[in-house]
């Protein structure tokens, strides 16, 4: 009697494990089976030639533009606002060719000054100051015309684009010239500080002339 209770009760403690491993097994021969049938498709695709590849005409394709009204209509308002953004642009260029010819004329003013300066009689300090100046200027200036020069030639290139709604040479032209003004202000930046240094050491000097 007891060793059929201890074999009765072996098998009441081992039927958990056994139902787990065939609901293991059942999920191995799924997966297997769902590999095999990938496997499958993947030799299937392989197999397969590339699809054949149209070539489309620029003839071609100007008919299909003209045959939808739709299209036609959109590309009219586009052409509409690349005109505005374009007149806007140039309104922008001829504002700031006027201040920065201004600018070209000052940095070169202050260049001219600081290295005429006689600062052999000046305290060690002070000269160096001075020396800063001109060579922050220097460098400034460099900055400066190099972007005046760039600038310039950008929107030149721009006047003499015609709109073109199906062309994205003034949407390149606008993204180049924002490149163009955020690269000079951040190249820009560090020399202004660096020359705003120097000078503030100058007027920290009131006894020199």
């Amino acid at each position: 009697e007891a060793s059929l209770s201890m074999t009765h009760g072996l098998s009441r403690t081992g039927r958990p494990y056994f139902e787990r491993w065939r609901a293991l097994r059942s999920d191995f021969t799924t997966v297997r089976e769902q590999l095999a049938e990938a496997a499958a498709g993947v030799d299937s695709l392989q197999t397969e030639s590339e699809p054949a590849r149209g070539i489309v005409g620029a003839e071609d394709r100007r008919r299909a533009l003209e045959s939808d009204p739709a299209l036609q209509q959109d590309l009219r308002e586009l052409g509409v606002r690349l005109s505005e953004l374009k007149l806007h642009l140039l309104n922008v260029w001829q504002q700031s060719a006027g201040r920065l010819e201004q600018l070209r004329s000052a940095t070169d003013d202050l260049l001219r000054t600081a290295s005429q300066s006689d600062t052999a009689r000046l305290p060690p300090n002070v000269r160096a100051a001075v020396e800063g100046v001109v060579s922050e200027t220097e460098l400034y200036r460099q900055t400066l015309g190099a972007f005046a020069d760039a600038w310039t030639g950008e929107f030149t290139t721009l006047q003499r684009l015609e709109v073109d709604p199906q062309s994205g040479e003034l949407l390149d032209g606008y993204q180049r010239a924002r490149s163009l003004l955020s690269d000079f202000l951040f190249a820009a930046s560090p020399r202004l500080a660096a020359l705003r240094s120097h000078v503030n050491a100058l007027g920290e000097q009131l006894s020199d002339n």
